[in-house]
């Protein structure tokens, strides 16, 4: 079970980092290079990585046939087969990830909520305050000395937190500096900012889509300093604000904020300003037809050759009981690794653990009414105190069959397997043979 699942998690990454590869290729190919064109071509390519699970040919995963109940100890070279104890491991460092980088994006947030409170009004006259283009709510403008540049967030009420060494800048950069805020509010930036966060925290460990985020981010950006310098007419002032703000920052922006400016992105908008790239309306409409069309191919012929699977049979059919049971595998899963170390194969100085006392499973009802007969197939792990852990269904029979499996197992008791003349945890198969009489 646990390898399926990351087998098909690897498999969806490779698919990912295709697709991003391709897209990415593609917009050079065609000079998609006038921001608005490259923000939303950008957020498209994302949402297409995103809904990939959905256009899947979901191949049925193979399943080995098994005869009649036996206990099996699969023989593998030491150190290469421990497939469930490194998938374990893996399923913790991942979750783990995404949940501490979840835990880091709330704390932005929280820490927004205090700057807002501990902030003080700004002063700014009203001449240099740029007037909103729409019906959104005029924001709060405060001042707090605990950011070095321009920080915009909230959607009902949004907030302007300045540094306090904005009151010293030339009023044209002023000017530009609120500008480039109020247009992000405009747009309502932030909940963008906050939902590619998100997946970033999710997807944490995949660089492609770590990079292509920070590059729909840099579009954002660039399509808001073109709308500024349209509004004002002032493209030097502008310029010399993202000057300005890129020597007083010592400090990176919060995940949670569009930021004024990311020194990383610097050249590239300063370069987007100077050039003044822009694109016909035909060629926009040639471009994107192209690329969708050769994008669509890539992605047909990716999850073609590299499809997902579905779960192994039997594991739709395990109850919520069964489903609850997962969370405990992961926690007995660290707690076995803790306390006895590596997951061992039989062979090479590794002994088979040898079964002691066995307690027949009995019919459930459902199935005998049904009259399900057929073969369960159970991952077990034999720990030195004799007892199976870490029972896992690979291949049930459901009508209640595999819960009454794994509740048999659990009351078995072995003699532990040895290496080196030490008890030790092995893995092992069991096949349990459900026959109406």
């Amino acid at each position: 079970m646990m390898s399926w699942w990351l087998g098909n998690l690897f498999d969806y990454s490779l698919q990912v980092m295709l697709l991003i590869t391709a897209g990415s290729l593609l917009a050079v190919a065609f000079r998609l290079r006038e921001p608005r064109v490259r923000l939303a071509y950008r957020q498209t390519l994302l949402a297409c990585c995103l809904l990939l699970p959905l256009v899947q040919p979901w191949r049925e995963s193979v399943a080995t046939p098994a005869p009649d109940f036996t206990l099996v100890a699969p023989v593998e070279a030491a150190g290469n087969g421990q497939e469930d104890s490194w998938s374990s491991v893996a399923a913790l460092v991942l979750g783990g990830g995404a949940v501490l980088r979840l835990l880091w994006l709330g704390a932005g947030i929280i820490r927004l909520r205090r700057l807002r409170k501990s902030a003080r009004r700004c002063d700014a006259r009203d001449e240099r305050v740029p007037v909103l283009t729409t019906g959104i709510a005029a924001p709060q403008l405060l001042v707090t000395s605990q950011v070095d540049g321009p920080v915009t967030f909230g959607w009902f009420r949004p907030v302007i937190l300045l540094p306090e060494s904005f009151a010293d800048s030339h009023p044209r950069t002023q000017s530009a500096v609120l500008s480039h805020e109020l247009v992000h509010v405009e747009r309502r930036d932030w909940l963008w900012t906050v939902a590619e966060e998100i997946i970033r925290s999710l997807l944490w460990f995949h660089p492609a889509v770590r990079w292509l985020i920070s590059r729909i981010q840099l579009a954002r950006e660039q399509v808001v300093d073109r709308e500024v310098v349209n509004r004002t007419g002032d493209r030097e002032a502008y310029l010399r604000a993202l000057v300005e703000i890129t020597k007083a920052c010592a400090a990176p922006a919060l995940p949670t904020v569009p930021a004024f400016l990311r020194r990383w992105h610097l050249k590239a908008r300063v370069q987007t300003l100077l050039e003044e790239v822009s694109m016909t309306k035909s060629r926009i409409v040639v471009s994107l037809a192209a690329v969708a069309i050769l994008l669509a191919a890539t992605g047909v012929l990716t999850v073609s050759y590299l499809p997902l699977h579905k779960a192994p049979q039997g594991l739709e059919n395990l109850e919520l009981d069964e489903n609850g049971a997962s969370a405990r595998h992961l926690f007995n899963l660290l707690r076995g690794w803790i306390l006895h170390g590596t997951l061992e194969r039989v062979g090479n100085g590794v002994s088979a653990p040898r079964l002691l006392n066995k307690v027949e499973p009995v019919y459930s009802e459902e199935a005998r009414e049904a009259k399900v007969q057929g073969t369960a197939v159970l991952k077990v792990e034999v720990w030195p105190d004799g007892k199976a852990h870490n029972i896992r269904v690979v291949r049930g029979l459901g009508s209640g069959l595999d819960e009454k499996a794994v509740k048999a197992v659990e009351q078995w008791e072995f003699e532990p397997g040895l290496k080196d003349g030490e008890p030790v945890r092995v893995a092992a198969t069991v096949e349990m043979n459900f026959r109406m009489n």
